[in-house]
């Protein structure tokens, strides 16, 4: 399954997922995007199909060998909770955020309805290829179509990264920089030794591919990524970083316990930081010339980072709630796509491209199934993350809206991070996070307060309008 993803689609030469995306975010005609869109579920969904129910027996095997009844259950056992418990958490977090989603979804449907007409509907789900990316998890290539205050103060430091002539190296310490204003221990030395930043002359290598790696342990923490001077590529370094930091600080535990307090504290280790890579922060560190600081600037910018965070989290919670009923037999062999369909339209209120046959296997474009990697811990990081930072703002002692903090340059809410990096799975995560927060619930009240202004905001252009699918 991971040759046939890795390898892409295959005719004159092997295409993979960033030759789609790249069309997919540059295209201006709708048939390209939609053409690009079934190229790729057609040239690699079909051929997974048949290894993927081969494999679903086998994997199952190895879960009830391990004592679970599936796989599916295996995976919610890493939560610290009863699996079929964790089911009911899982559903409560989707239904706490699922309100504003609808409030976003229905001021970029609009959006869309006005640039491409009936091809979008005016009350219905959003045709996948419309977003802009391969599997509609994000919606950040829509930014230019549903800006706000397109006169507002940019927030992207793109030109100024290019401008400054930042290459690999200095964007990846621009990211350092910030853990170290924390004053979190840095990385070894053989980190900026044995990693790859940019991609070497002469060698195949996955780009997009951005990863940490235990190569020996936490001792040996690298990173491949093949960086770019963008915006993104700034963002997600900070993503990454944070796992390198996370893993780095619990090299010292017994080895069964260097592992995240949770699957999901993981993932959410450096997306905390991306929440203080507020305006005022780019502006300190001459990356922006002004802090945006006016109410049109601060929706810009909670419209922004929805666009990622909050337009991901429902791709983030189907795809392993798919997986689930695959693995318990809920969902047969005959039914994979049409359940795949159901659910994204169900969650993400999007359609696919053009009609969908049963034999079609779409979920199986998504890499984290070719590589048999749990996906519910993005969501989990989509909603910790902010839950995370609020805690770490009053530790810095921030008391304002909690989307203008930054807690870059606080040694109090450093230790406390590093803290909860150095804990590792040595306590349950329940105990990890009351430890930082005085919390022991993972929920979307901080989300929520975040995103505050915008969704008043996204409520009042949405008012007269038919919401939801």
């Amino acid at each position: 399954m991971q040759t046939t993803y890795f390898r892409g689609v295959c005719d004159r030469e092997c295409r993979g997922a960033d030759h789609f995306l790249d069309i997919l975010h540059t295209a201006k005609d709708p048939v390209a995007l939609r053409d690009a869109w079934l190229a790729w579920h057609d040239g690699v969904g079909r051929p997974e199909r048949p290894l993927f129910e081969n494999f679903v027996p086998l994997a199952n095997a190895g879960a009830r060998a391990a004592g679970f009844r599936d796989v599916g259950e295996m995976w919610r056992s890493a939560y610290d909770e009863p699996p079929d418990q964790f089911l009911v958490e899982t559903e409560r977090m989707w239904a706490s955020v699922s309100p504003l989603y609808q409030e976003l979804h229905c001021y970029v449907r609009r959006k869309l309805h006005t640039k491409y007409g009936e091809l979008v509907p005016a009350h219905g789900v959003i045709p996948t290829q419309l977003t802009r990316d391969l599997y509609s998890l994000n919606w950040n290539q829509l930014w230019p179509e549903v800006v706000p205050y397109p006169d507002a103060a940019p927030i992207d430091v793109s030109e100024a990264l290019v401008a400054q002539h930042y290459d690999p190296l200095r964007m990846v310490k621009t990211g350092e920089a910030f853990f170290e204003s924390l004053g979190m221990e840095p990385l070894p030395a053989t980190f900026w030794d044995r990693s790859v930043f940019a991609k070497p002359e002469g060698k195949v290598m996955s780009c997009p591919g951005q990863r940490v790696w235990n190569i020996d342990g936490p001792a040996d923490v690298r990173m491949t990524m093949c960086v770019e001077p963008t915006h993104e590529h700034l963002w997600i370094i900070y993503h990454e970083l944070g796992h390198a930091h996370y893993h780095w600080a619990m090299r010292h535990l017994p080895l069964l316990l260097q592992q995240a307090a949770n699957p999901g504290f993981d993932e959410a280790s450096g997306d905390v930081l991306q929440l203080s890579m507020t305006p005022a922060y780019l502006h300190a560190i001459g990356l922006l010339p002004t802090a945006a600081t006016s109410q049109e600037a601060t929706i810009n910018a909670l419209m922004h980072l929805a666009l990622d965070k909050v337009a991901f989290l429902p791709y983030g919670y189907l795809v392993d709630k798919w997986r689930w009923e695959v693995f318990s037999g809920k969902t047969t062999p005959g039914d994979y796509n049409t359940r795949w369909w159901q659910l994204k339209a169900q969650y993400q209120g999007v359609g696919p491209a053009a009609p969908r046959a049963t034999t079609d296997f779409d979920p199986g474009v998504q890499g984290h199934l070719a590589l048999n990697f749990p996906y519910m811990s993005y969501f989990i990081a989509g909603i910790v993350q902010f839950q995370l930072h609020r805690a770490l703002c009053k530790k810095a002692g921030f008391s304002g809206p909690l989307h203008e903090c930054s807690i870059y340059g606080s040694k109090a809410a450093g230790a406390a991070y590093e803290r909860l990096f150095r804990l590792g799975a040595s306590k349950p995560w329940q105990d990890a996070l009351e430890e930082l927060s005085g919390e022991r619930q993972i929920d979307a009240d901080a989300l929520i307060e975040y995103f505050a202004p915008l969704q008043a905001w996204l409520k009042e252009q949405n008012r007269g309008h038919a919401c939801g699918w």
